[in-house]
């Protein structure tokens, strides 16, 4: 794989046996600035072409991964010309990030699979407090976790409450 950068500087720390280079540069093809670090010992001819690059010289380097998957710097050649084949086009390199951020109806309905989830935990513990759910079947639990759900979110669960009941007049046995 090849690259072409645009060379910023070398900031170069001995390290006893060995130097270590950081290179900062300008990836051309994508337009962002990075840095590499780069050792004297793995590959010297690279090392040496970029610890004496000069600011602004453009090079074009060859790239491969190692065994342990990093990409390794094999070959760096100045370069005179840019090429703008992989470069992205004007107006696009700072393109607004996609929002990962939920919708509004996106989070109704995830509370709403939280309020199923915690209702039929409750009417599973309901059911075992009454001793109810040694004859349950999933039908029966699912029955008991609507009833709670209707409960939270207020919707009308069509269980008259007694209050509501009518009443009965003590003189006939005929509802009023």
């Amino acid at each position: 794989m090849q690259i072409q950068i645009q060379f910023i500087n070398a900031n170069v720390e001995d390290k006893g046996k060995y130097k270590q280079a950081e290179i900062a540069f300008k990836d051309l093809a994508k337009g962002q600035v990075s840095s590499k670090k780069l050792m004297s010992f793995t590959n010297p001819v690279v090392y040496k072409t970029l610890v004496d690059a000069k600011n602004g010289e453009i090079y074009t380097i060859d790239m491969e991964k190692n065994e342990k998957g990093y990409w390794d710097w094999i070959k760096a050649v100045t370069s005179t010309s840019v090429d703008t084949s992989n470069a992205v086009p004007p107006g696009k390199a700072n393109v607004a990030p996609k929002s990962t951020y939920e919708t509004p109806e996106e989070r109704a309905k995830k509370q709403v699979y939280i309020v199923r989830q915690s209702s039929i935990s409750s009417a599973i513990d309901y059911m075992n407090g009454t001793g109810a759910i040694k004859k349950a079947t999933a039908a029966d639990v699912i029955f008991c976790a609507k009833e709670f759900e209707s409960y939270v979110f207020g919707l009308d669960t069509g269980i008259t409450p007694l209050a509501d009941l009518p009443t009965l007049n003590t003189d006939d046995d005929i509802p009023v």
